[in-house]
């Protein structure tokens, strides 16, 4: 997959580097930065998101915010997309159904 820095546009672009160092534990261990060679541009992914948010929700005083229901007060309403491969899953759904990529601890 090629990629193109947003700043520049140069094509000369890192692969995903780990942030932090090899053995690491906890949310920033599955941190990855990207970096152009030519301006510094460094883009983040993590690669755990639904998993930082919950951590970082979970303590909050006002806890996550509630899932959008659909109008007939059944399955959520917010699709998600997947982070492995970037499809859309449905928000009934854990699974994506292109790369098999299966939301943790489901």
């Amino acid at each position: 997959m090629e990629h193109k820095c947003r700043e520049c546009g140069s094509e000369r672009i890192s692969p995903p580097v780990p942030v932090t160092a090899a053995g690491a534990s906890g949310l920033l261990a599955h941190l990855r930065a990207r970096v152009c060679a030519d301006c510094g541009f460094t883009e983040l992914h993590a690669e755990n998101a639904l998993d930082v948010y919950l951590a970082e929700t979970r303590d909050s005083p006002q806890g996550p915010a509630p899932a959008a229901t659909a109008e007939d007060g059944g399955v959520p309403a917010a699709n998600m997309q997947c982070p492995a491969c970037g499809s859309l899953i449905p928000a009934a759904s854990t699974r994506c159904d292109v790369c098999g990529w299966t939301a943790p601890g489901k």
